[in-house]
Parts: C-alpha cells; structure tokens; sequence
C-alpha cells in the first residue's frame, strides 16, 4: 500500500495569495491593453499610484510581456497546487522575469527601475523561498508509479 504524503497548510494558502496577486496583475496588463484610462482607479490604492504612470509611458508590449509572466505565474501556482513539482520551475521562471522585463520596456535610468522593482522582486523571492521548502512534498512527475502487485500477465 502506498503512502500518502499529507500537504502542509501553507501551500495552499501561498498558492491562493499567488492566484489573488498574479490575477490583480494581469487584469491589470489586460485593461492597460484596452485603454489606459481604464486603470486610473487602480491610482486610488496608495502602493498602486506610479501604475498607470508606467504603462502609459512604456511600450505597448510590456503590458503583453507581463500578462503572459502573471499566467505563467497562476499556472505555476495551479500545477503546485496540485502538489506537481514542475509548477514551482514555472513560477520561478514568471517570477524572476517580471521584474527584469521593466529593464527592458521601461524609458527610465537603469538605477530607477531597479527601485521601481525593488519591492516585486523581494515579494518575489520571498515568495520563492517559501514555496520551495514544499518542493519534498511535490510529485516529481505525472507518470503513474507502477508496483509488483499492478502488473498484468499477458
């Protein structure tokens, strides 16, 4: 008989704060694609205000770059919430570009943008950490383990 390996209360609760943030953020790069107009209500919450500022002055493609990161990032989060190790790879992927993307599409001095992303890149890696004390408790791959006692004779 198999053992089951018992989940740990943090990472659902990780994964549901990646799926609430990484959502934010994409419903985010998705308005800024319709109408930049269309965000200024996120300029009402304190930490949000530069927003708008940023999207307005970067290139149309940053907002498609960084929507595709923040799926990449919920689909990473939803493969671990699934307890399947390929997931965190894809997060740490999503997480680690977003804030290097800003290097690439933002017209500011170099030194700007890394105060910009300062504060994602540290949510980011704090976020990192976290999830990976839970990578023994993830499935390495999706093949079904085949025991003695499921073989079949032909």
């Amino acid at each position: 008989m198999k053992k089951e390996r018992k989940r740990h209360w943090l990472l659902p609760v990780l994964c549901i704060m990646t799926f609430i943030g990484s959502g934010f953020g994409l419903v985010i790069s998705l308005l800024s694609l319709i109408n930049t107009g269309l965000i200024r209500f996120i300029t009402q919450i304190p930490t949000f205000t530069s927003v708008a500022t940023h999207i307005a002055d970067a290139h149309f493609t940053y907002s498609i770059v960084k929507g595709l990161l923040y799926a990449f990032s919920i689909y990473g989060a939803a493969l671990m919430f699934h307890n399947k190790r390929k997931g965190f790879f894809i997060y740490l992927f999503a997480q680690l570009m977003l804030p290097l993307i800003s290097f690439f599409f933002l017209p500011y001095p170099k030194f700007q943008i890394a105060t910009i992303v300062l504060p994602e890149f540290i949510f980011a890696i704090a976020f990192i950490a976290l999830y990976s004390l839970h990578l023994g408790s993830m499935k390495k791959n999706n093949i079904p383990q085949i025991n003695d006692d499921t073989l079949v004779n032909e």
